[in-house]
């Protein structure tokens, strides 16, 4: 049985020197965004579209909506505070 090398020999600066062989982690995505526990907007844009559309279906009771962008989540919400 032929035992296999773990360290190979790499040229620097006109020497060779033994360098470990690394190995290669597998790619891990982003963790999702923090939630805050609010309705998320991913755009100002989006926020927006969805205040106006409240803002109609609950006209009889003078609901008015404002958009602001959360520092915690990075997202949209909406508010009822002016």
């Amino acid at each position: 049985m032929e035992l296999r090398r773990r360290f190979r020999l790499v040229s620097i600066y006109g020497g060779y020197h033994n360098v470990a062989r690394r190995k290669v982690k597998p790619f891990v995505p982003a963790p999702p965004r923090r939630s805050c526990g609010k309705n998320r907007y991913n755009s100002k844009r989006e926020a927006e579209e969805v205040a106006m559309q409240q803002e109609l279906m609950f006209a009889s009771e003078g609901l008015k909506l404002k958009v602001y962008h959360c520092a915690f989540c990075g997202g949209w919400h909406l508010t009822k505070r002016l």
